[in-house]
């Protein structure tokens, strides 16, 4: 371990888990926007505002995917971190065993 950080993988778990809130909301917000009606206005108005709806829509979505990337990434870090402790854990365990 650094003497520069230490690595706790509920702590890495718990943020995977809010990046993932936070990625369905977005995803939402990206769907919402998508399908935001545009029937009120004029027909040369209407047909930019579908397409700007349309266009935030899809940029909203990707972020939602990049947060949602970052989630997984995390939760995969914690899980590796929290299963190279788990076999330290049992190494010593077992040298201890076997300690006179």
């Amino acid at each position: 371990m650094s003497d520069r950080y230490e690595v706790q993988p509920y702590v890495l778990a718990r943020s995977a888990q809010q990046w993932r809130d936070q990625a369905a909301r977005a995803r939402t917000a990206g769907d919402r926007l998508a399908d935001a009606p545009t029937a009120g206005f004029a027909p040369r108005v209407a047909s930019a505002a579908s397409s700007w709806t349309a266009t935030w829509g899809r940029t909203v979505r990707t972020v939602a995917s990049g947060a949602d990337t970052v989630g997984e990434e995390l939760l995969a870090a914690a899980s590796a971190y929290g299963t190279v402790d788990q076999a330290a854990h049992d190494r010593f365990d077992t040298w201890l065993d076997g300690a006179p």
